[in-house]
C-alpha cells in the first residue's frame, strides 16, 4: 500500500532524512495533508487516515466503522435477494416441467441449471443480518490498524519495488493476517463456526477495505507526483511500528531513492 507508507510517515513526524548518495524527495506534512484532502472519495481518504494515520482522520472510529457495516449490511442483502430469487426460479421451472403435458429431452437439463444456479446463490448468502455484522467490521479495522507488518517485502506486498510479483510470505497484502482460529475468537465463536459460516463475509470485508486504502494511496501519490518506486524504497528508512505501537528501530538506512518530509 504505497500511500500508506506517505501516510504512515506524516504519523511518526519523521524528519528530513541525508545520507551521501541518496536522492530526497521533499515533503512537508502540509503537502501532504493537502493531497489527502484532494482525495476525492470522502470514506476512502477517511479509511486510509482512520487506518494509518487516526489523527489526520476527520470522521470519529465509529464513523468509520459504521459505514463499513453498511457496506457489509448491503452486499449481505444483495446476496440473500439472489438466493431468494435463485429458489423462486426454481421451483417455477419445476411446477412448470411437472403440469406441462409436453416433455421435450431438454427439460431435465433446463431444471439443473436451475438447480445449480440455486446451490451457488444459496453458498455464497451470508448469514442473516446479526449483531455479529457489527462486532465483525469492528474487528477488520482493529486488524488492519495492529496487524505486523511483513518482514520480507517490508509491507509494500510485492517482491521487489519494481516488481508485480506479490510476496509469497504475506500474498501481497503487506502484513502478516490472523489466523482462522484468532478471528474466531475475536469475533467470540468457535473455529468451526467461524470457518463455516463467517469466513466468507469477514475474507471479503477486509479484503474490501484493503482494496479501498490501496486506491486513496494510488490517488495520494498521483496528487503528489510521487512514484511507486521512491515510496516504496522509502519504506526501508521508516522506524517501524509494531503490535504494540512502539517504533521498531531496528530498521536499516538503506541506499536508494526516498521520501522524507521537511
Amino acid at each position: 500500500m504505497d500511500g500508506c507508507l506517505l501516510v504512515a510517515q506524516l504519523s511518526l513526524r519523521i524528519g528530513l532524512w541525508k545520507a551521501p548518495g541518496v536522492e530526497v524527495l521533499e515533503l512537508s506534512g502540509d503537502e501532504v495533508v493537502g493531497a489527502l484532502g484532494r482525495i476525492k472519495d470522502e470514506f476512502s481518504r477517511e479509511l486510509l487516515c482512520h487506518i494509518c494515520c487516526p489523527e489526520g482522520s476527520r470522521q470519529s472510529s465509529k464513523d468509520v466503522e459504521r459505514e463499513v457495516l453498511h457496506k457489509v449490511l448491503s452486499l449481505c442483502k444483495v446476496r440473500a435477494m439472489q438466493a431468494l430469487m435463485a429458489q423462486l426460479n426454481y421451483n417455477i421451472a419445476d411446477l412448470e416441467l411437472t403440469t406441462s403435458r409436453r416433455h421435450s429431452s431438454n427439460s431435465p437439463d433446463v431444471l439443473g441449471r436451475y438447480q445449480q444456479a440455486m446451490d451457488m446463490a444459496k453458498e455464497r448468502r451470508w448469514p442473516s443480518p446479526s449483531p455479529v455484522y457489527q462486532k465483525l467490521a469492528h474487528q477488520v479495522l482493529e486488524e488492519l490498524r495492529t496487524s505486523e507488518c511483513c518482514s520480507r517485502c517490508r509491507g509494500v506486498g510485492r517482491q521487489h519495488a519494481t516488481s508485480h510479483v506479490p510476496c509469497p510470505r504475506c500474498e501481497g497484502s503487506g502484513r502478516l493476517t490472523r489466523s482462522d482460529l484468532a478471528r474466531g475468537r475475536a469475533l467470540n465463536m468457535t473455529w468451526h463456526a467461524y470457518k463455516k459460516s463467517w469466513r466468507n463475509p469477514y475474507e471479503w470485508t477486509i479484503a474490501y477495505c484493503e482494496g479501498v486504502i490501496r486506491s486513496a494511496g494510488d490517488e495520494l501519490c498521483r496528487n503528489l507526483g510521487c512514484t511507486h518506486e521512491m515510496v516504496e524504497q522509502s519504506s526501508s528508512m521508516i522506524p517501524r511500528v509494531g503490535k504494540s505501537g512502539g517504533i521498531d528501530d531496528r530498521a536499516e538506512r538503506n541506499s536508494g531513492a526516498s521520501v522524507a518530509f521537511r
